[in-house]
């Protein structure tokens, strides 16, 4: 900074680099179940369950992007560059803001559903469902909705009397057992129709490639494509954000280790010579 005093220098570790585990691992996995985050997700008597998708790795670089963001703001009206972080555990926890908010104001403990809720706290019936010809998931419903769809499935004499604002979470695996039992006897597009009349919101569950096929991420234009220098034609997804005055533009991959080396360097003043003698000093690495 005394070189350059408009640096701004962004780390990423596991945990709070002057707190007293700086010096333990960060990564994905060990962070979900640091945080708490695997004790969320699964059903109840059955183990810790991570989420299949590298949640905390994207999380954390998110926050520091815009940390870094923040910064440049700063910069552009005092000059003065600065130290940003967010470390891995601090950003897994703000991930989770809800439901820490829920330990902290509510209960400390959260029991996961034992057979269908999507979400440790939400009421039923909320989360994944399997009927006779395919899966689908219900989301947000009042008791009022609920009443209507339980008359249309043919369950109100079962789970009638246990319906009522609290009594989607109090007896919400009662509910969703019985909710589970007569899905599995009927087909999507019934069940569908059942949930239109209540007015409850459902919709398909489909793997990563069905979505990726969706003509709404098609319209989008999400899904990008380069030539790399190791790994030949190579397809991504694009960030999801529209400029409308200054677009992105993607016109390059992301380079291999030690691809753009030379390139960067000259565009930092060092000379061909120099370049030259750092690689051979082992200071810098370039890609054969």
């Amino acid at each position: 900074s005394k070189d350059n005093p408009g640096i701004i220098y962004c780390p990423i570790s596991g945990y709070n680099p002057s707190g007293p585990k700086s010096r333990e691992l960060g990564q994905d996995m060990l962070l979900q179940g640091a945080s708490g985050m695997a004790t969320l997700s699964g059903r109840e008597g059955f183990g810790p369950a991570p989420v299949g998708i590298f949640a905390v790795d994207a999380y954390t670089a998110m926050i520091n992007v815009i940390a870094v963001l923040s910064a440049v703001r700063h910069r552009d009206f005092s000059g003065e560059g600065q130290f940003v972080h967010a470390d891995m555990l601090s950003s897994a926890l703000h991930m989770m803001m809800e439901e820490v908010s829920y330990v902290l104001n509510v209960d400390p403990t959260i029991e996961r559903s034992r057979p269908y809720a999507g979400h440790p706290q939400a009421k039923v019936p909320y989360g994944a469902y399997s009927a006779s010809d395919g899966d689908f998931v219900l989301s947000v419903s009042n008791a009022a909705q609920l009443e209507v769809f339980a008359k249309a499935l043919g369950v109100s004499d079962e789970i009638g009397p246990l319906i009522s604002e609290s009594g989607q979470r109090r007896y919400r695996d009662r509910i969703g057992e019985v909710l589970a039992r007569e899905f599995a006897t009927m087909g999507v597009s019934e069940i569908g129709n059942a949930a239109a009349e209540a007015g409850i919101w459902m919709g398909p569950v489909r793997s990563l490639a069905e979505a990726l096929k969706d003509p709404a991420v098609v319209a989008s234009e999400l899904i990008g494509e380069h030539e790399t220098t190791s790994f030949g034609r190579y397809r991504y997804i694009r960030e999801p954000i529209t400029l409308t005055a200054s677009p992105l533009k993607q016109s390059r991959p992301a380079p291999a280790l030690g691809e753009h080396t030379r390139e960067v360097l000259a565009e930092l003043g060092y000379s061909e010579t120099q370049v030259e003698q750092l690689i051979a000093d082992g200071s810098v690495v370039v890609k054969d």
